[in-house]
């Protein structure tokens, strides 16, 4: 289900999109690491 949402609001990989699934990635590990 996330993973649809992350593709389907990161399908390119430039700079700009790579940061923001860059900090996605980190917010979900920060999440998952406080529960």
């Amino acid at each position: 289900m996330f993973l649809d949402f992350w593709f389907c609001t990161s399908p390119w990989l430039d700079s700009l999109q790579l940061l923001k699934i860059l900090t996605k990635f980190f917010v979900v590990l920060a999440i998952i690491g406080y529960l």
